[in-house]
C-alpha cells in the first residue's frame, strides 16, 4: 500500500464503493489499536500514518485520505494567506 500502513500488519478489507466501483481498503481500528500498542516501527511513515488515523484526522477509509488531505492543505494555505500578508503586496507606510 502506498500509505505504508499495511505493513505494520492491520488488517485490511474489501469494499466497493458504490460510485465509483473502485475497491476501499477499511482499516480495522480495533487491530491498530492492538498493534501499535505493541509499538510502530518508526520505519518509513508508519508512526505517522498510524497515528493519524487512531487520532480521527484521517479516516479509516483509505479511499477518503486524498480527499481530507487535500482539503486539509487547502484550509492552511487559506490561513496562512489570511494570516500573513507578504511583504510586497502593501502594508507599507
Amino acid at each position: 500500500d502506498p500509505f505504508g500502513v499495511s505493513a505494520i500488519g492491520s488488517r485490511w478489507s474489501s469494499t466497493k464503493k458504490h460510485r465509483s466501483e473502485r475497491p476501499t481498503h477499511l482499516i480495522d481500528l480495533q487491530d491498530l489499536r492492538r498493534l501499535s500498542s505493541q509499538g510502530i516501527p518508526d520505519r518509513g511513515s508508519h508512526r505517522a500514518v498510524a497515528w493519524r488515523v487512531l487520532l480521527g484526522y484521517l479516516p479509516p477509509e483509505t479511499s477518503r485520505w486524498e480527499e481530507v488531505l487535500n482539503r486539509d492543505r487547502t484550509l492552511y494555505r487559506n490561513l496562512v494567506a489570511e494570516l500573513f500578508v507578504r511583504p510586497d503586496h502593501g502594508g507599507g507606510a
